[in-house]
């Protein structure tokens, strides 16, 4: 109820700026009354959202059946966002354009100029000339162009017009039923037997917020006619612990030729790493904790490990992934392929270096808002490995020797998702 009272609060004090910018900067949009209806009417939907919202907190109703109001919730919430940003740039392009566009001759009050009334003097009066014919002609037509103050309008309205879409559109894609792209990477050196290996990673699930078991069930019904060889989860399954054991039954019906393996998340210790172990040791999906297996593929030995979580550690994360994989891969390569399960793709520069030939991760989401494969965050972060296939290097000037796949994830907290589809990767192995 705590969170839903700061939700709420928050609200409030986001929409008094929009409101305050819809009346002092944007008074011509305000003086409409469709504006000021739409605005008191969102303002009734976003508050009734917060109230069906705490009510269904109080009486405990379970997440699957007020996911909708919780998602119409957050699109309150971002569209007040998405005004704050945009309503003063709006402002600010108005006032520019108006300084820059010089105002068009015909363009004006377009009153005539008052007729004189002071009185003619007496001997300014002479005889009026004969009348004379008169043909009326019409006035000159002006110009035709765009109206300036309708440019000007259409101008400003572009930025939030264009915010309030995209909150929208985000909302509605973050419900979509995650994708299943093919991910091809090419390996020098790889053996013939691991020619074509299939893995499929789920990761981020965070089954129990907006994911449920039904979700996970038709992604996987899907993914099992692509015949995955491997079944991999990078962490966050689960963030309702009652579901967990299902998901990793569901998980291992797809029939993996090679098995189903697991590394921690962040959630699993938050959650309640005990229970998450006892889950693990009675399903036959095997959790992998600094620690490999070596799995036989034709005459090819693939050599699978698991790197647990930081999840306590506050500050830098470099020594403890370079203790962890050092545990998980052993001091350097070993001729076999190697592949490193890492919740966080903070970890994979250390796998590197320890001679993983292939990093899975997940836990960025992919910021949940991307392009053409990528976050939109990328030029901001570029060694964040925010979303992706990353080309590794294991020392200075080295050659590029690993690869790292950052999935945008299976779930996510927040409902919001643009050019970032939730995903459920199929990575296939090719030779380089």
């Amino acid at each position: 109820m705590r969170f839903v009272g700061t939700g709420l609060l928050l609200f409030v004090l986001l929409i008094v700026p929009v409101w305050a910018w819809l009346r002092y900067g944007h008074r011509t949009w305000w003086e409409q009354p469709a504006t000021r209806w739409a605005f008191f009417g969102f303002v009734g939907v976003g508050v009734s959202s917060y109230g069906a919202w705490a009510l269904a907190r109080y009486l405990q109703v379970s997440w699957e059946r007020v996911a909708w109001v919780s998602g119409l919730v957050s699109a309150c919430l971002l569209v007040v966002l998405a005004l704050n940003l945009t309503l003063p740039i709006s402002a600010a392009l108005r006032w520019i354009l108006h300084r820059l566009l010089p105002r068009h001759p015909h363009e004006g009050d377009g009153a005539a100029a008052p007729a004189s009334t002071a009185p003619v003097p007496a001997d300014a009066i002479v005889a009026s000339p004969p009348p004379v014919a008169v043909v009326a002609t019409s006035p000159a037509p002006a110009p035709r162009s765009w109206p300036r103050r309708q440019f000007l309008e259409l101008a400003a309205a572009s930025a939030p017009a264009t915010a309030l879409a995209a909150s929208f559109g985000g909302v509605a894609e973050s419900f979509s039923d995650p994708d299943i792209p093919r991910v091809e990477l090419a390996f020098a050196g790889l053996p013939a037997d691991l020619e074509g290996l299939r893995v499929l990673q789920l990761t981020d699930l965070h089954l129990g917020i907006y994911r449920q078991l039904d979700h996970l069930e038709r992604v996987l019904e899907r993914a099992a006619a692509m015949r995955p060889h491997l079944v991999v989860l990078t962490g966050d399954v689960a963030d309702d612990l009652d579901l967990l054991p299902d998901a990793l039954r569901l998980a291992e019906q797809v029939r993996p030729s090679l098995g189903a393996f697991a590394c921690l998340g962040n959630h699993e210790h938050y959650r309640g790493l005990r229970e998450v172990l006892r889950a693990h040791e009675r399903s036959g999906v095997d959790l992998l904790r600094d620690e490999q297996r070596i799995v036989r593929a034709g005459r090819s030995r693939l050599r699978i490990a698991g790197s647990d979580d930081p999840a306590r550690l506050h500050g830098s994360t470099s020594s403890y992934y370079a203790a962890s994989t050092r545990s998980a891969l052993g001091r350097g390569p070993s001729g076999d392929f190697s592949l490193l399960l890492c919740h966080r793709p903070a970890g994979a520069t250390a796998a590197a270096r320890r001679g993983a030939s292939l990093v899975l991760s997940g836990h960025t989401h992919g910021a949940q808002v991307g392009a053409a494969g990528r976050s939109a965050f990328e030029p901001v972060a570029p060694g964040a490995f925010l979303r992706g296939p990353y080309k590794l290097r294991s020392d200075d000037g080295g050659n590029a020797r690993a690869w790292l796949y950052t999935s945008s994830g299976f779930g996510h907290w927040l409902p919001f998702r643009l050019g970032c589809a939730a995903e459920a990767p199929l990575i296939e192995l090719r030779s380089a």
